[in-house]
């Protein structure tokens, strides 16, 4: 898997790299490396990612829809933006994209509840 190549339209910040290329531009740009509560939110977050990308049913357009999103809350949740409310509605809304993906909808389930849970909303 290592090879492939995602290709989306309009402005995003994986365009035509890697899948390991995304995932390590993820994880450098988001995670401090710290143990903070930030740091594990963001982790799960990048499990996320890189699910979501790996799933061979969730269409193009429903991978970068998610993977934007997900972007811009570990982006809030490093820089100590994030609140509770904001996380939890846009974890529902992956949910409610990768829970129609049956080879990814498992996994994503446990990682968004883990992500829940470290935030304190679970």
């Amino acid at each position: 898997m290592s090879d492939e190549k995602f290709l989306f339209g309009g402005q995003t910040t994986f365009i035509n790299q890697p899948f390991n290329t995304v995932i390590r531009d993820f994880q450098n740009t988001y995670i401090r490396g710290d143990g903070s509560t930030a740091d594990q939110i963001n982790t799960e977050l990048g499990r996320l990612v890189e699910l979501s990308l790996g799933s061979g049913d969730l269409p193009d357009d429903d991978k970068e829809e998610v993977v934007r999103a997900i972007h811009a809350t570990a982006e809030q949740v490093r820089d100590g933006k994030a609140n509770r409310l904001t996380l939890k509605g846009t974890l529902d809304a992956v949910k409610a994209i990768v829970g129609k993906a049956a080879d990814v909808a498992g996994p994503a389930m446990t990682i968004i509840a883990t992500i829940l849970k470290l935030a304190g909303i679970g």
